[in-house]
């Protein structure tokens, strides 16, 4: 009984020890994107997900079809900010113009891969 118990803790012990790292390049299915109300009600938090296993610098914003938005609609904006592996980083807080009307935005990004530090 004493060897299968030591058997047992071997091969837990050797599932358990340090993997490989998979690299996982940085693609439109490993970098999300989303919006959320951010907590004073007054705007929305842009941010962007990194679930490659490289860095990632957001380069750009563009905000479209703004309907009750404070923020410049239209135009891009230059951005750089960094996105580590497996982060989530906010880029962007788009204003409301009036709190007690509805409000409505979409909006691009762009990104490249950033150098190692």
């Amino acid at each position: 009984m004493q060897r299968y118990r030591a058997l047992i803790g071997i091969v837990v012990m050797g599932c358990a020890t340090g993997g490989q790292t998979v690299f996982r390049a940085p693609t439109s299915d490993t970098i999300e994107s989303g919006s959320e109300m951010n907590y004073g009600g007054d705007g929305y938090t842009i941010y962007v997900r990194n679930e490659s296993s490289v860095p990632i610098n957001v380069t750009g914003l563009q905000l479209y079809d703004c309907e009750n938005i404070k923020s410049e609609c239209g135009p891009g904006m230059p951005l750089k900010v960094r996105v580590d592996p497996g982060r989530r980083q906010n880029i962007f807080i788009v204003r409301i113009e009036n709190t007690t009307r509805a409000s409505h935005f979409r909006f691009h990004y762009s990104w490249e891969q950033a150098a190692a530090r």
